[in-house]
């Protein structure tokens, strides 16, 4: 037998590992013989992994299943592969790397522990993701946007990872790095806005919230907010200014509409006071002229007997 088949690296003061010390306080030497004995199997299995058939080791080592059992399970020494089958150890396989035994040793391990993860799997935590109602909702109100748009987004962040060979490991995995993706974009799109709008005027028609609430506030119909963002667009692009960011460009624009509307309430109003104020001084003049017609006739009919 080759010797690379046979030995592995144990350390000279392995016993007082903390993991170690409960696993000796719980079941003496016997604990401790029997997890060096698995080490022993791990050693010669494939891929440094062995299934888990208690019984069977019991066997083997002339020890009860119980007694294996707990050694695997009770004190962290031993890590099992996703579907269940199988268990192996990191730390033993840490040591293996010393002697070049690990490569490939640890891509099987990690393909057993989260399960293979080509293109079926990938496909199927897509799938789970358009289902997942619960979370859909939570990112409509994270990211602002309507179900059909996530559902849109999660199409275009299926093609990335397609074309980037991006795995994950579960559907929760996926989800945190598609919240992340998404995230990204945002952020990227708010620092670049579009070359054929460089103060993004479209974005002050859309129908949304915002403008919704700006259409309450000043009593104006959407289609004269877009009016009126088109104004507000043409006074920018004559003072030489860009906005970059909507939220800023929003602001300004609401800043810009109220006093719009104010000055042409002002006008409106004067051009109001004009013909009250000269109806008021042709009623005056009138009175005027009626007074001194009347004191006219009183002072020509003074002297006439009754």
């Amino acid at each position: 037998m080759k010797s690379e088949t046979n030995f592995y690296i144990h350390d000279s003061n392995a016993r007082n590992d903390e993991k170690l010390l409960r696993l000796r306080m719980r079941h003496k030497a016997a604990g401790y013989g029997v997890y060096f004995m698995l080490l022993e199997i791990l050693r010669d299995k494939k891929g440094f992994m062995c299934p888990k058939d208690y019984n069977v080791i019991a066997f083997e080592l002339r020890e009860d299943a119980a007694l294996i059992k707990s050694v695997v399970e009770d004190f962290g020494l031993f890590v099992f592969t996703q579907d269940g089958k199988y268990f192996y150890s990191e730390p033993f396989l840490q040591r293996m790397e010393k002697i070049g035994h690990v490569s490939k040793a640890r891509r099987e391990a990690a393909k057993k522990r989260w399960g293979s993860r080509d293109k079926k799997t990938e496909e199927e935590y897509f799938n789970q993701l358009k289902i997942s109602e619960v979370w859909i909702i939570d990112m409509t109100i994270k990211h602002k946007c309507t179900r059909e748009e996530i559902l849109r987004r999660i199409d275009e962040f299926a093609i990335e990872c397609r074309t980037r060979c991006n795995t994950h490991s579960s559907r929760q995995d996926m989800q945190r790095h598609f919240h992340e993706w998404l995230t990204a974009i945002e952020k990227a799109r708010k620092r670049q806005p579009k070359a054929d709008e460089p103060v993004g005027a479209e974005s002050l028609k859309v129908y949304d919230q915002w403008a919704e609430a700006m259409c309450m506030k000043y009593h104006l119909t959407h289609e004269q907010l877009c009016e009126r963002a088109d104004e507000f667009v043409l006074d920018m692009k004559c003072g030489d200014k860009t906005l970059d960011d909507i939220n800023n460009l929003r602001q300004y624009f609401n800043g810009w509409l109220r006093s719009r509307l104010q000055v042409n309430d002002n006008a409106t109003t004067e051009k109001i006071r004009q013909p009250i104020a000269a109806g008021r001084a042709e009623r005056a003049a009138a009175v005027a002229s009626q007074m001194a017609a009347l004191g006219a006739q009183e002072k020509s009919t003074a002297g006439l007997p009754y």
